[in-house]
């Protein structure tokens, strides 16, 4: 009898664990879970639904409106004011805000870019589409605050914008879709200013030569 109830037990846990969930109060997993990498929404009953209402009580703030290729800015996580409010979990990703030439990719604005390095105590960098381009928890302790450091790829060109998900307390009251202000790629917006300026030169030469 003491052998059949150690089974079930074992078996038990092993469904459990297998049941792929979101329960892990240490762990977003992204390599069991590969969508979480596109949606950024949790995918278990452990989370579902969210109880979250109003609007998300965090900001994405970041070190620099404009970034550049080969450096890197700071990119911090924290609550509004200091009423009390804290997070426990959170999944942070930075992605293109695509213009019109890039529509034609599909995953444009779904992919995640650059990479996290910098980490603090409570956070692990993850895989989604390359190496450390995501962000996220590793324990349940109530913080109000967290900074890490984020470096554009060799490729980015696109104004950016930094995404959350951060999970207030009870794993079911969280907010997605918190997010940054656009950060511009200095070198775009440097093209873009030298294109106005010889624009406007031609129509002022065009327009005094008549």
């Amino acid at each position: 009898m003491g052998w059949n109830m150690s089974v079930l037990l074992v078996l038990v846990i092993v469904t459990l664990s297998s049941s792929g969930t979101l329960a892990l109060p240490d762990h977003v997993p992204v390599e069991r879970h590969p969508n979480i990498c596109i949606s950024m929404e949790p995918e278990s009953h452990h989370h579902q639904p969210t109880t979250a209402t109003g609007p998300p009580p965090y900001t994405i703030e970041v070190s620099s409106p404009t970034y550049k290729t080969g450096e890197s800015i700071q990119v911090t996580l924290r609550v509004n004011d200091s009423s009390g409010v804290f997070f426990k979990g959170f999944f942070l990703q930075a992605r293109r805000q695509c213009e019109s030439v890039l529509k034609c990719d599909p995953d444009c604005t779904t992919r995640p870019v650059g990479s996290f390095s910098g980490v603090p105590k409570g956070a692990e960098t993850l895989n989604c589409s390359k190496d450390a381009d995501a962000l996220g928890h590793t324990n349940n302790h109530a913080i109000t605050s967290m900074t890490v450091t984020w470096k554009p790829g060799p490729d980015d060109k696109e104004p950016i914008v930094f995404w959350a998900t951060i999970v207030q307390g009870p794993p079911h009251k969280y907010w997605s879709g918190v997010h940054s202000e656009k950060v511009n790629n200095i070198g775009s917006f440097t093209a873009s200013v030298n294109v106005s300026t010889l624009v406007i030169a031609l129509l002022v030469a065009v327009f005094t030569s008549i």
